[in-house]
């Protein structure tokens, strides 16, 4: 397997490349959990990634972007996704970054989506990669590099067992166990040769020794084996020095004499894992400096006349002297200070602003305060039986006379899930910086339209599929007998529960007509029952009477008036309100996108129960 090491390829005058494995293919993370060459990392969801350091988990850099990785920095490969990433050298705190990745102490970590992601136990099918960062902790540690302990372990007895090694004839993995020494020699010296071989687009050499990377996963068990290395090591110079006259050649003792002094780099890059404070990246405070000092008058007015403050030397103010020690200056600003004149003062004060936004009052939903039926269920489309008979009397039977046989006719409503969506894009400096409680104001406009979408729906289904009870006489008027006259179109099981709903301007119009006895104007006259909006208490010969502007005015071929028993009108609605905070896909951009969505369906469940009235063509 190539070296997985993450390295510095390259430094520029304003970039910083960083090169490594992104992801490693194969094993298993400290989760438990595996990346395959088969798994879904939807490279192109993100054409642009952004590089954070530690997931924005670090309470020093945050969220800061230190770099970014293009499309083609990215490369997948037999042994993982392999990346190469430009950072900022002018972006906070990457000069400290950068001197963790030169001691060999930071890995690549990958950053997802997590309703995106898709796993089969503890193989992981779909990650849809988002981010990388550079971390001190990183959930694969194999991109710290771990084939030096491999290359280890195939010499030194202490560190057999922490990893595999391959047989370089079968290409097959074994145990060092059950090799001796000169096979491990052997494979030690191959491994290295086909380490150098396959690090991919010239990586170029680390900034810190190759040898000196090291696990996460394994700090634990290679810091209890440390003492024991070191005693075997002591062995095996012993034993070396005692066998090289007789039965070693020169390459054998160099090999053996350069696995050692890995393994002494090896302790030293572990010592340095485990010395590193738990937040690497110090809090960068301005140094202090100096007060400044005038070294020099030089020609300007200013500084003459401050020269003469302190010295009383006239040399370089005598144009503007007019007596003895004495210099006449003119106002260069000949004026008062006034908060009328922006530079005169005005600057000075703060201009007020009110902490909110004064919002358009919209309706909301009526369906609840209808009274409308709501249909359980699940999936896309949910079938309701309803009953389509109009009789179903009992028959008068004479005696030993067989029984009427009276069967109920069924029929069936059908509900399909419709999706409704609502998508708002906010920059980071908007987020950031408002003070007109933007959030407060956008949790109601979005619940104000969801109201509206809801009242739309629901009175064109009523108007599409209720009965038509009514042809009123006029294309522009609704006579004083043409109301009460729709209401009894009603059939009178359906009476109770019954409401009126309408625009306001077509129930003020009817509110202004005469009759016998005030009918349609509140009794007392002058009472506010008639002003209250979609409230207990305002009616309409003794029906509740609801507002919605999506009812028709009063015109020709329009429908202005509806009467009917909304629970005989059927919901079906899954979710209520779905609602996804999206700080991923418009990052490249600097915004955070705010999706909304809904899914609903009515439908009129049985059509006598809804009655309106229609305005003629002329």
């Amino acid at each position: 397997m190539a070296d997985t090491t993450v390295t510095i390829k390259s430094v520029t005058d304003d970039t910083i490349t960083v090169a490594g494995y992104g992801v490693v293919f194969g094993g298993t993370d400290l989760d438990g959990e595996t990346f395959g060459s088969d798994t879904d990392y939807m490279l192109d969801l993100v054409p642009q990634k952004l590089v954070l350091y530690d997931h924005g988990q670090n309470s020093e850099v945050k969220h800061a972007i230190i770099g970014k990785i293009s499309a083609d920095g990215i490369t997948v490969d037999d042994d993982g996704i392999w990346i190469e990433a430009e950072l900022s050298k002018h972006a906070a705190y990457v000069q400290h970054i950068r001197k963790l990745a030169e001691k060999g102490v930071l890995g690549w970590s990958s950053g997802s989506v997590g309703h995106l992601v898709s796993r089969a136990g503890k193989s992981i099918k779909r990650w849809p990669i988002i981010e990388f960062s550079l971390t001190p902790t990183p959930a694969e540690p194999r991109t710290l590099g771990v084939e030096v302990i491999k290359s280890l372990g195939e010499a030194v007895a202490a560190l057999q067992g922490i990893t595999p090694v391959t047989d370089p004839d079968t290409d097959t993995e074994q145990d060092i166990d059950t090799m001796d020494a000169a096979q491990a020699v052997d494979i030690s010296e191959s491994s290295e040769a086909e380490t150098k071989a396959e690090t991919p687009k010239d990586a170029g050499p680390a900034s810190a020794s190759a040898v000196e990377a090291g696990g996460d996963s394994h700090t634990d068990d290679i810091a209890g084996s440390n003492e024991d290395a070191e005693g075997i090591m002591s062995e095996d110079v012993k034993v070396a020095e005692a066998t090289e006259p007789q039965n070693a050649d020169a390459g054998t003792v160099e090999a053996i004499n350069k696995v050692l002094k890995a393994l002494d780099n090896f302790n030293e890059r572990l010592a340095k894992v485990e010395d590193a404070p738990a937040n690497p990246i110090p809090v960068q405070t301005p140094e202090p400096k100096a007060p400044v000092t005038i070294k020099s008058l030089g020609d300007s007015e200013a500084k003459s006349i401050a020269a003469w403050y302190r010295t009383g030397d006239m040399g370089a103010v005598k144009h503007l002297q007019s007596g003895d020690n004495q210099i006449t200056i003119k106002a260069s600003n000949d004026t008062d200070m006034n908060i009328g004149t922006s530079a005169d003062g005005g600057y000075a004060v703060p201009t007020g602003h009110y902490q909110g936004i004064i919002a358009r009052m919209r309706e909301l939903a009526l369906y609840t305060r209808l009274g409308v039926m709501m249909i359980p269920g699940k999936g896309t489309t949910v079938n309701v039986p309803i009953d389509n008979e109009a009789d179903g009397e009992f028959v008068s039977t004479a005696e030993t006379t067989a029984f009427d046989r009276d069967t109920p006719a069924l029929g069936q409503k059908q509900f399909t899930l419709v999706k409704y969506t609502k998508t708002l894009p906010l920059s980071y400096e908007l987020l950031e910086d408002e003070d007109s409680r933007l959030m407060q104001f956008v949790e109601s406009w979005v619940g104000q339209g969801l109201g509206r979408t809801h009242n739309s729906l629901m009175i064109t289904e009523a108007l599409a599929n209720g009965t038509a009870g009514l042809t009123l006489d006029a294309a522009a008027a609704i006579g004083a007998a043409e109301v009460p006259e729709l209401m009894y179109k009603l059939k009178g099981e359906y009476a109770d529960g019954a409401a009126w709903v309408m625009d306001r301007t077509t129930e003020g119009y009817i509110r202004g007509l005469t009759g016998n006895n005030f009918q349609f104007v509140p009794t007392p006259q002058g009472s506010n029952a008639g002003s209250q909006v979609n409230t207990v208490g305002r009616d309409l010969f003794g029906v509740s009477v609801y507002n919605t502007a999506y009812m028709p005015d009063i015109g020709a071929g329009l429908k202005s008036l509806l009467i009917g028993n909304f629970s005989f009108m059927g919901l079906y609605m899954a979710p209520d309100l779905t609602f996804l905070r999206d700080p991923y896909s418009l990052a490249v951009n600097g915004q955070v996108r705010l999706h909304y969505y809904t899914r609903v369906d009515y439908g009129v469940l049985q059509a006598e129960a809804l009655q309106y009235a229609t305005h003629p063509t002329a």
